[in-house]
């Protein structure tokens, strides 16, 4: 086992095998080496580092539906907004908030 496992939270409304291959195509230009678990969590937390790649929007309930085995693991979790400047940055938009309602400003696209 590599010290890096990545697992996966992809919408089921997006076609896997296209997901699938543009996460190949930006996890192997990182030049890092990992495990790919994908969608089976079942060894979340045997690894040094786990990351939680999302890969798609629409993921919500399916971490919440996984969460309390991600926090059985007693491994720390660390959420990150989009755009974020730093991982201790608290403040993400609610999910129903639209462009221009989160703390950083958003505005809609032109």
């Amino acid at each position: 086992m590599k010290d890096i496992t990545i697992y996966t939270l992809t919408s089921p409304l997006h076609d896997e095998q296209s997901v699938t291959a543009s996460t190949h195509l930006f996890l192997s230009s990182l030049g890092i080496d990992y495990d790919m678990c994908g969608s089976d969590f079942s060894t979340y937390g045997q690894s040094i580092l786990d990351l939680i790649y999302v890969r798609t929007g629409g993921t919500e309930n399916i971490f919440r539906q996984l969460l309390p085995q991600i926090q059985s693991s007693g491994k720390p979790v660390l959420l990150q907004c989009p755009d974020d400047p730093a991982p201790d940055e608290t403040v993400c938009p609610a999910p129903s908030a639209g462009y221009g309602d989160d703390a950083r400003g958003n505005e809609p696209p032109a």
